[in-house]
């Protein structure tokens, strides 16, 4: 393995483990801070809808768009994104054995459980959109490690809030800080594991095409747990205002890196 691959390796690493720094938001807050839960998950769900519509989608668009055609690549595009909506809805559906934990904070069993629900839901969805992102930072790094070095930097500073959105929602219905540190830091591991599976099985070769299904579907994915999961949570824990403040500084703070990248 020659110095290009083991550098690029290291940069996706670096990239993907930026979400626990995100997780470790955990260690500075309060469980019983109902309003912060609010905030943070109305957060979670303002920087996934916000890298989804303005990002992932429009990219996945335009790229099958060029490959397909713009009438076949967009209705493409929109089934994938509808696609990855009912995965999320069927894995919720089929999978409840997946989502019981003991109450072990100030909320109630019942709202202690669909909180745990919701983190592990996000945690999913991040390692499943952080996965191609780790394809696309190594190979962009092993070909020029100049021009994957801002890529990974800028793939880091958005997984910052992202690892925000794993680690709240667990901390809050465990209340093990540890725990839920870890699935945020977890979550990140997604990106070099990306890596390694391109590297052993594809190399450097993989196509425009995956990649841009893959956004598609992924961006379903992390709009559904938006509606479905996170702004209820905020809603139910805190009021209007929390939630709406919560849900622009998400966008907010989600813009701003990708525009400083």
């Amino acid at each position: 393995m020659d110095d290009h691959v083991i550098g690029a390796f290291i940069l996706t690493l670096a990239a993907g483990l930026a979400t626990g720094i995100g997780g470790l938001v955990v260690f500075f807050s309060n469980i019983k801070n109902n309003r912060f839960l609010a905030l943070s998950t109305s957060f979670a769900a303002g920087v996934m809808i916000y890298v989804s519509f303005v990002e992932m989608l429009p990219e996945a668009q335009i790229s099958l768009k060029d490959i397909y055609g713009s009438n076949y690549g967009g209705f493409i595009s929109v089934c994938l994104f509808f696609i990855g909506m009912l995965l999320v809805y069927l894995l919720d559906k089929l999978l409840p054995a997946l989502f019981q934990e003991g109450n072990k904070s100030h909320l109630s069993l019942t709202k202690n459980k669909g909180l745990y629900k919701t983190g592990i839901l996000v945690a999913i969805a991040l390692a499943v959109h952080n996965f191609p992102e780790g394809i696309v930072t190594f190979l962009s790094s092993v070909n020029d490690f100049s021009m994957g070095l801002p890529i990974a930097i800028a793939i880091a500073l958005h997984n910052i809030p992202e690892g925000v959105s794993v680690a709240v929602p667990i901390y809050y219905s465990t209340g093990n800080k540890w725990k839920a540190f870890r699935y945020s830091l977890f979550s990140g591991f997604a990106e070099p594991l990306g890596a390694i599976l391109v590297f052993l099985f594809v190399g450097n070769n993989v196509s425009e095409e995956l990649l841009s299904c893959s956004f598609a579907l992924i961006a379903g994915i992390m709009v559904y747990i938006s509606l479905v999961c996170l702004l209820p949570s905020s809603w139910e824990f805190g009021n209007k205002k929390d939630t709406l403040l919560g849900l622009i500084l998400g966008m907010f703070i989600m813009a701003i890196s990708l525009i400083i990248t």
